[in-house]
């Protein structure tokens, strides 16, 4: 008598457990399909602004010509002004990083 009662209830609670497992699942899937599209858009914008990107990286680091035929001085100046450049970054960076810590220090004083 006991296996009466004890079969249907682990019956319907297996179809109760396996619906709210495929909502569930329904639900995610939707999502995913919802951020694939997004990122469908955004690579299609991304296609579409490849040319205005590409300039734009080239202008802020251009790559300079190969030097094999270039004058040994030409080459030193460019050598120089990507030093230039460079270190001043850097000082700017460490810049940053000094006010960062000046205030952490005010914080924790």
């Amino acid at each position: 008598m006991p296996w009466v009662v004890i079969w249907p209830v682990l019956v319907v609670g297996a179809l109760v457990g396996a619906f709210f497992l495929g909502r569930d699942l329904w639900r995610r899937g939707l999502r995913l399909a919802h951020a694939a599209s997004a990122a469908s858009e955004a690579v299609g914008r991304l296609s579409d602004r490849q040319e205005e990107l590409t300039s734009a990286a080239r202008a802020r680091h251009p790559v300079p010509p190969v030097a094999f035929s270039r004058d040994l001085d030409d080459v030193r100046a460019g050598l120089a002004a990507a030093r230039d450049v460079h270190d001043r970054r850097i000082d700017e960076r460490h810049a940053r990083y000094r006010l960062v810590m000046r205030r952490w220090l005010d914080v924790w004083r």
